[in-house]
């Protein structure tokens, strides 16, 4: 092969790798996960943060004056809980800040 058909191939090769590679980049920037939303999304099943702060606090019977658990959901998707949990329970819903 002469030295210009050589030279030709090798940009051309150069041009279609490179073709390639920025295919792959933008491929990859488009596929990423959507970022978590403060706000839930209208229909998006159980897995959605609450659109308030819940907390529900567990009491150990129907008189509900001994605490036995907490528990606590953010419209953040945070989420905590201790002690236990009960059929006797009482819920309190706060505004997100």
């Amino acid at each position: 092969m002469s030295i210009h058909a050589q030279r030709v191939f090798d940009q051309r090769f150069l041009l279609a790798v490179s073709l390639v590679l920025t295919m792959i980049a933008f491929s990859l920037a488009l596929a990423q996960p959507p970022k978590a939303d403060a706000s839930p999304k209208a229909g998006t099943g159980a897995s959605a943060c609450p659109p308030q702060t819940v907390e529900v606090t567990y009491y150990t019977d129907a008189s509900m004056t001994v605490i036995c658990g907490r528990a606590s959901l953010t419209c953040y998707c945070n989420s905590s809980h201790w002690g236990c949990q009960t059929d006797y329970s009482t819920e309190r819903y706060l505004d997100c800040e």
